[in-house]
C-alpha cells in the first residue's frame, strides 16, 4: 500500500489514523488546487 501526496509518504503503516490523515491532506490539497485554478481563471478573464 503506497499513497502519495505533495509532502508525505505513507508506507505500510497499520492503523486507521493514517488513512484519516491522508484523506484530510488530500482534501486540503484539492481545495488549494481549486483555489489556484480559480485565481488563474479570474486572471485570464481580466486580460
Amino acid at each position: 500500500l503506497r499513497q502519495y501526496d505533495n509532502t508525505t509518504y505513507y508506507g505500510n503503516i497499520t492503523g486507521q489514523q493514517v488513512t484519516v490523515e491522508k484523506q484530510v491532506a488530500v482534501e486540503q490539497n484539492n481545495r488549494f488546487r481549486q483555489y489556484n485554478s480559480l485565481r488563474k481563471y479570474k486572471k485570464l478573464l481580466s486580460l
